[in-house]
């Protein structure tokens, strides 16, 4: 992998990480490398959405579609195809699960957008990405240290 490949993964899961993390959902582990094929990095969740309702698949929605658009700006558009990527596939899934159309997934995108501009997110994002350029795999434990240097002072 390439430095800007390298940089590119780590931009697109610490965005996944810190959605999740501004949303609620507990993340266990970042990491920005994979030794599963056509996986670059991943995000795991502690309490990994098995049984979803529709509060938390709008949620998962977000933390999905926040990686492409601060790691890159693309947000998949709509009609959502699950023959392209891993997020947009998943995206479809969540979004035929939900019966969205163009316009409430556009509502959606649009309070992604709205996260990402918090400073809850901004911060964590920061730190992630920080913590990320110097080890390629963070732990639960590491994510809290992350989550209270984020957040030391004071708001959230």
């Amino acid at each position: 992998m390439t430095v800007a490949e390298r940089r590119e993964v780590l931009e697109h899961e610490a965005a996944h990480a810190a959605a999740a993390l501004a949303l609620g959902p507990s993340v266990s582990e970042v990491s920005i490398r994979s030794d599963v094929p056509g996986r670059l990095g991943s995000v795991t969740l502690l309490d990994p959405y098995t049984d979803i309702n529709r509060a938390r698949a709008r949620k998962l929605m977000k933390m999905v579609a926040a990686a492409p658009a601060f790691s890159d700006g693309d947000v998949p558009t709509w009609p959502l195809r699950q023959d392209r990527t891993q997020d947009e596939k998943l995206l479809s899934i969540l979004a035929d699960g939900l019966g969205l159309d163009e316009r409430s997934y556009n509502s959606l995108i649009a309070e992604m957008w709205a996260l990402t501009l918090t400073p809850k997110f901004l911060k964590v994002y920061e730190v992630l990405e920080l913590w990320l350029e110097q080890t390629p795999k963070m732990d639960h434990e590491a994510i809290v240290r992350a989550m209270v240097l984020a957040w030391i002072d004071g708001d959230e």
